[in-house]
């Protein structure tokens, strides 16, 4: 008797350990989403930045990227949203997952305004974002356990110090991160979806 309940408990824990590991699937899949909105945001406001910077209108520079941020932010909820509709169900790890991307966001927004405030170099801003960014993939493949997104994490990291060490080239080398790490991957992965 005891060995029947012990084999249906171990069952029970195999069925969940499944559903478990399919939950972390459509997070990861569904995840694409968001690296998409941010990753197209993002090199938009380099490009405003960089536009607004050779045509000396600096005043425009910040209000870009509370636009940036604003969007981001609405259209992450609004996806949010749409996925809850489909499903009904927010998994732990999504919310994890989410949590960790939304403390990233702070902390890059906290970057952003220290190096203001302190009248620090500003060409250091996206070596700092690029830090705080590679710890956020960092996280998000552990909780996903997906070994190819564990590898984007020293791409940031290797990236920060470049453009620490080479403050000029900043915005070409972000915009090339962002591209090979957010834009690309997710395009690749919503073509093989359909």
């Amino acid at each position: 008797m005891e060995k029947i309940d012990a084999e249906r408990n171990l069952e029970e824990i195999r069925k969940m350990l499944k559903e478990t590991e399919e939950e972390v699937r459509k997070v990861a899949i569904n995840g694409v989403d968001y690296q998409l909105l941010w990753g197209i945001l993002v090199l938009a406001g380099m490009g405003l930045n960089i536009l607004f910077s050779w045509l000396s209108l600096f005043i425009m520079i910040p209000i870009v990227w509370f636009l940036v941020m604003a969007l981001g932010g609405f259209f992450s909820y609004r996806l949010g949203k749409r996925e809850f509709a489909r499903t009904g169900i927010i998994t732990f790890v999504g919310k994890a997952v989410g949590m960790t991307w939304f403390a990233t966001s702070i902390g890059i927004a906290l970057a952003i305004v220290l190096v203001c405030v302190t009248n620090s170099n500003p060409e250091l801003i996206p070596a700092f974002i690029a830090i705080l960014v590679g710890i956020g993939f960092f996280i998000h493949s552990f909780l996903l356990s997906w070994r190819l997104l564990s590898f984007v994490s020293p791409l940031w990291w290797i990236g920060a110090i470049i453009m620490a060490i080479y403050p000029g080239s900043s915005f070409a080398l972000f915009a090339i991160l962002l591209i090979l790490t957010y834009i690309t991957p997710a395009i690749i992965i919503k073509i093989k979806q359909k």
